[in-house]
């Protein structure tokens, strides 16, 4: 494993992607403080707004982690959901 291979993979220690999160009453939770969290839950949400805009009838998200975004999408009814990576921790 190369070092850029091994510092990706020390990233999913901790699935950092899912705090904050919205819970099924839309009120954001914090299970765990980090100072750029609600910055990046409102980035995957505008992204998510964006992807849902176009209503594609297929989505590939290469490099996709834990799926954070695929799970973001996933009301998305008509639209088939791929995700793939080279992690498999975070997989």
């Amino acid at each position: 494993m190369n070092n850029k291979s091994e510092i990706q993979e020390a990233q999913y220690r901790f699935p950092y992607h899912y705090t904050p999160h919205i819970d099924d009453h839309g009120f954001v939770r914090r299970f765990r403080s980090l100072r750029w969290g609600f910055e990046y839950l409102c980035y995957m949400l505008h992204i998510r707004n964006l992807i849902m805009e176009k209503a594609p009838e297929s989505l590939l998200d290469a490099g996709c982690g834990d799926g954070r975004l695929l799970s973001l999408l996933c009301d998305s009814k008509n639209t088939n959901l791929t995700g793939i990576d080279i992690s498999e921790r975070a997989v």
